[in-house]
C-alpha cells in the first residue's frame, strides 16, 4: 500500500524567484535606452524607480486635487 505524503512543493532550479513580475516590451528612442543603460542597476530598476516615483507623486496630488475641490469619494 503507497503511503501518501504531505505535499512537497516543487524543486526549485537555478534562477530568480517568482516575484510577480511580468515582462513586457517597452518602445523606447534610443536616447532613451542609452541613458537607462547608464543609470545604476540597469534599464529596469531605473524604469521601477521612476514608475514608483511617479506614483507617489500623482498620489499625492490626486489627494490633494479632491480636497481642494471637495470631492469625497
Amino acid at each position: 500500500m503507497p503511503t501518501h505524503h504531505a505535499a512537497v512543493p516543487p524543486r526549485r532550479g537555478p534562477g530568480r524567484p517568482k516575484l510577480g513580475v511580468v515582462a513586457r516590451e517597452v518602445t523606447l528612442l534610443p536616447r532613451h535606452w542609452e541613458w537607462l543603460a547608464g543609470q545604476a542597476g540597469g534599464a529596469s530598476m531605473a524604469l521601477r524607480r521612476l514608475v514608483e516615483q511617479a506614483s507617489r507623486e500623482a498620489s499625492g496630488a490626486d489627494g490633494a486635487r479632491g480636497a481642494s475641490t471637495g470631492d469625497e469619494a
